[in-house]
């Protein structure tokens, strides 16, 4: 996202459509609402079918099935949710549609446009009007090159703006990676319910976010992890439910299976479901336990890393910062003025 010269320099300078006032790298979520600058009317934008309330919450842990609850109703019988639950790529969709209806924005939107290359450039400014050598020059794959009084990076964890600027990220590994995946549910019940279960290797999670489907977030080691997610969508399905609804033991049993074509994960999960069932185990009225998973989007599965990152929080105390500078006259390229 580009946003223009203003007025901080005449007319003459202007011509140059490469010249940005602030250049932001980086179109998921941070970037472009940074480019909107948030208070200009989002919401009206968002898909309103998109967004799920849930009025229940339980929580469980795996081996001693020891619960907590949280629902709507014991705080009041007039309050509608407890939470909402909104899919990044809708408010995402949101920002994008906003920008894209204000057509007197001083907002340049380049699609499908990677940043090659951020550098000071060589040239000798001694004979020219202005002086850019100390403006970030970056060098697109179109071939474009921009050059930007204030840069700014919203592009993940490899930021190519924070390599150039030499600025140091705290993180670290905790070992665990996280498996995702939007399940189909049963469509006849009520989606209205947030599920999580404590496991031995980690939290297993459902969240709804429309009648008959869910948003699952399986916490898991980075090792079982790969393994869960190359299984054949059959047996996926047939492990989350054992991971929901099964005794840790059987659960350990199935994960020694993973790599084991041999058995079928849909009447394991069956047979031991059905064992439990008759020794009397999850009998208890008390106990309620999310519907059993149908299917799986295929597409929707992924696996990443946990690490600890630092929160994107900054883009309103950002935005402030630059209305500040624009009305009174500052350069918001001056490290001393971004500072105070």
């Amino acid at each position: 996202y580009n946003i223009k010269k203003r007025d901080a320099f005449d007319n003459s300078y202007m011509i140059d459509k490469n010249l940005y006032d602030i250049v932001i790298v980086g179109g998921g979520i941070t970037g472009s609402a940074l480019a909107c600058a948030l208070d200009i009317g989002v919401w009206e934008n968002i898909i309103q079918e998109r967004i799920k309330p849930f009025k229940d919450m339980q929580v469980w842990d795996g081996i001693s099935n020891a619960r907590i609850r949280f629902n709507s109703d014991f705080i009041d019988k007039n309050v509608e949710a407890i939470a909402w639950i909104m899919e990044n790529h809708n408010i995402q969709h949101a920002i994008l549609t906003k920008l894209a209806q204000n057509k007197d924005s001083n907002v340049n939107f380049l699609e499908n446009t990677k940043v090659e290359r951020i550098m000071f450039d060589n040239i000798d400014y001694e004979n020219e009007q202005f002086d850019l050598s100390d403006w970030p020059t970056l060098e697109l794959s179109n071939g474009r090159i921009l050059k930007a009084r204030l840069l700014i990076g919203a592009d993940g964890i490899n930021s190519i703006v924070r390599s150039f600027a030499n600025i140091e990220s705290l993180g670290w590994d905790y070992n665990a990676s996280a498996v995702v995946a939007t399940l189909q549910v049963d469509p006849l019940v009520e989606n209205i319910a947030a599920w999580q279960r404590f496991l031995p290797t980690g939290p297993i999670a459902m969240l709804p976010i429309k009648n008959g489907f869910s948003s699952m977030v399986w916490s898991t080691t980075p090792t079982l992890a790969s393994k869960i997610r190359k299984l054949p969508s059959n047996n996926f399905v047939h492990l989350v439910n054992a991971a929901i609804h099964l005794r840790v033991a059987d659960l350990e049993y199935l994960y020694s299976q993973l790599e084991n074509n041999a058995i079928d994960f849909s009447k394991e999960f069956e047979w031991r479901q059905s064992v439990e069932k008759k020794a009397g185990i999850g009998n208890n009225p008390e106990e309620i336990f999310p519907p059993l998973i149908l299917d799986i989007q295929e597409k929707s599965r992924a696996e990443f890393p946990l690490k600890m990152r630092n929160a994107e929080t900054d883009v309103q105390s950002l935005v402030k910062v630059i209305e500040h500078g624009v009305i009174t006259g500052q350069d918001l390229g001056n490290l001393q003025y971004i500072y105070v």
